[in-house]
């Protein structure tokens, strides 16, 4: 009986009426969490549905604005590039125009108001400045591109004015006028050559140059040689159909361009001939300039008088002789086998002579 009355303990617990309000209880407080999780839940999907939407409506903001940034950015940029160009087209300048600007922009402040003004604008300072970089002590003679032009030009307060009309402006057409002698393709050999333009000019109208100076020849060309040595000391078994000598012989052996003593190599120029001679193929042709009058020599160049330059070339035949003088800065004229004329004058002998047949 006790075994089947514990057994039956719990059944009659729940039957006993002071539990059945637990229970209910119990089931009350269920449905009560039930719910709050429900409306838990339902509040929380409402805000991550608003913040979603949030989320996504500041997005589209940030590319809206980014979208219209962008833009307003390349509508600044047409207009700056249309102001430019329409700029250039009022002034008719051009792209390359504008750059040479932009690199003026670092020319000093009186070099920079000079560009582009009238002559007459032209100041002290420029003009001295304008004077040496074209003398030959310039930027350009300096890395050897100084061609010693027949006429100098000088450079004034508000003005431009020829200054100087020297020898070669005679000298370059009587190499030309004595090249009528020979022929297109032959071989010419210029001693002192570098300060001229007369091997370039000659290699461009078909002569095979060979262009020897101290210094290098400054120019290339496809018939164009340089050789840079002393035409005393260069060694070569080559003959060549013409050689000139043009207002180069008078400073040969007096250290104008090197270091040894005048006194040492008097007699240079002679030797410097008798060179001239070898380096010429019989029956070829010498074109040769000097200074003439008076016979002297100091520390830069030597003068000839008529029989010093007739013991100078005694071993040639002449073909021709042809005196001129200078009158005033600018005029030169063709003077008398004597070179006559007034006092001051400077005269310029230019000589063809041509290597006898042996």
């Amino acid at each position: 009986m006790s075994i089947a009355r514990a057994l039956s303990w719990p059944i009659r617990r729940l039957l006993d009426p002071r539990f059945k309000g637990l229970a209910e209880q119990a089931d009350s407080q269920h449905l009560d969490l039930a719910s709050r999780v429900d409306d838990l839940a339902d509040r929380l999907d409402e805000t991550m549905r608003t913040e979603a939407a949030a989320t996504r409506e500041g997005l589209t903001e940030i590319a809206r604005a980014h979208l219209q940034a962008n833009q307003e950015a390349n509508e600044l940029m047409a207009r700056s590039l249309g102001d430019l160009l329409s700029e250039l087209s009022a002034t008719g300048d051009s792209i390359e125009a504008m750059a040479s600007l932009l690199r003026d922009a670092g020319l000093p402040a009186n070099l920079r108001a000079v560009i582009d003004t009238s002559v007459d604008e032209l100041d002290t300072g420029t003009a001295n400045l304008l004077n040496y970089a074209s003398g030959h002590r310039g930027f350009a003679a300096q890395r050897g591109f100084w061609f010693n032009p027949p006429i100098s030009l000088s450079y004034e307060a508000g003005s431009v004015r020829p200054a100087d009309a020297n020898e070669r402006i005679v000298e370059l057409p009587y190499v030309y006028r004595a090249l009528g002698r020979g022929e297109p393709g032959s071989s010419v050999l210029d001693v002192g050559a570098a300060e001229s333009t007369l091997a370039f000019s000659l290699a461009s109208l078909g002569y095979n140059l060979t262009a020897v100076d101290l210094h290098p020849y400054p120019l290339s060309h496809p018939q164009l040689r340089s050789v840079q040595a002393d035409i005393l000391e260069w060694e070569t078994t080559e003959r060549f159909d013409i050689v000139l000598c043009i207002s180069t012989l008078e400073h040969i052996g007096l250290g104008v361009y090197r270091d040894e003593p005048a006194s040492a190599v008097a007699s240079a120029d002679r030797s410097a001939v008798e060179r001239l001679r070898e380096l010429t193929r019989p029956g070829g042709i010498m074109v040769l300039t000097v200074p003439f009058g008076a016979a002297s020599a100091d520390k830069t160049q030597r003068a000839y008088d008529r029989a010093g330059l007739e013991r100078l070339i005694e071993a040639w035949t002449v073909e021709d002789l042809t005196i001129v003088r200078r009158e005033d800065s600018l005029t030169w004229r063709v003077a008398d086998e004597n070179g006559s004329g007034s006092d001051g004058d400077r005269h310029v002998a230019l000589v063809t002579a041509r290597r006898p047949l042996e």
